[in-house]
């Protein structure tokens, strides 16, 4: 949920850029690939407690995907995405807004694949 509302900030109004387009790079790959720091979710990307279905939720990820696959082919990169302002980092550009997306990715597939770890041992020790 939390990349999804990049599409709309890639796709967004945008300026030009007063700084290299990459310069926040490095900063956004190191608070999200530091596993040592815990995140707290702000409250408007937490998901409802219900029910999912996994066919749509994977349709919809791979429509982001296509979405934001089309923007890096066809969208200057180096311009300044102005739709939204991310707490700390500020405005970031579309190049920016990529690598934020692949690090949060990141961050995430680490977490689900210690989910599973902790979830195998304690099955195997239940058995």
């Amino acid at each position: 949920m939390s990349v999804s509302g990049f599409e709309k900030t890639i796709n967004g109004s945008v300026a030009e850029t007063e700084r290299a387009p990459d310069a926040l790079k490095d900063k956004i790959k190191a608070s999200f690939l530091d596993f040592t720091i815990k995140m707290k979710s702000p409250d408007f990307i937490i998901p409802a407690d219900k029910n999912y279905k996994k066919d749509e939720l994977l349709k919809i990820l791979e429509n982001f995907r296509l979405k934001i696959n089309l923007a890096i082919e066809t969208l200057d990169l180096t311009k300044t995405c102005l739709a939204f302002e991310l707490p700390v980092l500020g405005f970031l550009t579309r190049l920016e807004a990529i690598y934020f997306i692949l690090f949060h990715t990141q961050r995430h597939i680490h977490q689900l694949k210690n989910i599973c770890q902790k979830l195998k041992a304690t099955n195997e020790y239940a058995a």
